[in-house]
């Protein structure tokens, strides 16, 4: 054991998380992501204490590990309370010692998901042998899930989660259990650990992050996504996670939405309104054909090439191609221009290349 690693043990657990607290406010990234509101900030950095200071191993954690989990709460705006995420330490035998990892629950993703205008209604479940489970694709999804309320319902084929757009619009996605284990042996601890003692929870938040590509979200979960993308390929869609437009998108009619809702249910449309079925969505995105038992649309646009790579250099300089300087980069981060430097050089290249798409910057890797 490492003289400065015994030091951090003896050190009191509330001395330590606030130490650790404090070099996450002096990289900037609490103030940056979180805003400037001061109750926000408080009351985000009181939850993280609570976090460090339940776990003693996550004090005996590597600090850069615990300050990346910080970072990526932070980013998410989920704060680390055991109900919507956690930070959980894990062992890493290549290093002996532990590291810290953000994780969000199930939960969580679906309070992300309500956070966006344009949902109203979101909902996730698991399918049994004995169940009536009924989808089909096409312009207006139908799904039909009568679960079996008494006696064995079987063995769990798959999960399913859905959301109701402001549109009417009702978006699933249906995962069968191939797709489910296949993101188990993804992930950073498949044998033991949450997927060992709560796997049909585990298996519901699986279907919730596969529907998080496919819908719109708050514009700053764009580089969280990526990041969680990056520490978990399994999880990674094809392509990237459209973002809420500025407007608001237009309301289709009432009459509509009822159309679209009583199709869903299965109860088949009002002859007054069969001409009238609400259209869905554009999205580019296509889903990982390995894991969808079905999806949205027949035909999903091909998946643009990936950007990566972007440089703290060409982020500068593709900005003044654009016309823009550093104060236009500042003002899109949100922080001084006297810090701008530093900040864009801590990004690491996914951030820096949701920045330029925020931007409007036109660049490849």
């Amino acid at each position: 054991m490492t003289t400065a690693r015994a030091a951090r043990q003896e050190e009191d657990p509330r001395d330590a998380g606030q130490r650790m607290i404090r070099l996450v406010e002096e990289r900037g990234y609490l103030g940056s992501i979180l805003g400037s509101e001061p109750a926000t900030v408080e009351r985000f950095k009181t939850v993280l204490l609570s976090a460090l200071t339940s776990s003693p191993k996550l004090l005996q954690a590597d600090p850069a590990t615990l300050v990346q989990a910080m970072r990526e709460a932070a980013m998410w705006n989920l704060e680390p309370d055991g109900i919507d995420a956690v930070i959980v330490p894990y062992w890493s035998s290549r290093r002996s010692l532990y590291e810290a990892d953000f994780q969000v629950t199930a939960r969580g993703y679906v309070t992300v998901l309500y956070r966006s205008p344009r949902v109203l209604f979101v909902d996730a479940d698991l399918i049994y042998e004995a169940d009536e489970f009924e989808y089909e694709k096409g312009a207006i999804p139908r799904l039909v899930h009568k679960p079996m309320m008494f006696g064995d319902r079987g063995k769990r084929i798959g999960a399913y989660a859905l959301v109701q757009l402001d549109s009417g619009f009702v978006r699933p996605i249906v995962l069968n259990e191939a797709a489910i284990g296949a993101r188990r042996k993804g992930s950073r601890d498949s044998e033991k650990g949450a997927w060992a003692d709560w796997p049909d929870e585990m298996a519901r938040k699986t279907a919730l992050r596969a529907l998080m590509s496919l819908v719109p979200i708050e514009r700053g979960v764009k580089a969280a996504l990526a990041e969680e993308d990056r520490k978990y390929p399994a999880l990674a869609p094809v392509a990237a996670t459209p973002a809420i437009a500025a407007g608001p998108s237009p309301v289709t009619p009432p009459r509509s939405i009822e159309a679209a809702r009583s199709a869903f249910l299965g109860a088949g449309e009002p002859e007054a309104e069969a001409s009238e079925a609400p259209e869905p969505e554009q999205d580019p995105t296509p889903p990982p054909a390995e894991d969808l038992v079905g999806e949205f649309t027949e035909e999903p646009a091909p998946a643009p090439e990936p950007r990566t790579g972007l440089s703290a250099h060409a982020l500068v300089e593709e900005a003044k191609k654009a016309g823009k300087n550093k104060a236009h980069i500042a003002e899109a981060i949100g922080c001084p221009l006297a810090d701008i430097t530093e900040r864009i050089t801590a990004m690491n290249d996914t951030e820096r290349g949701v920045l330029a798409d925020e931007m409007g910057l036109e660049w490849r890797a």
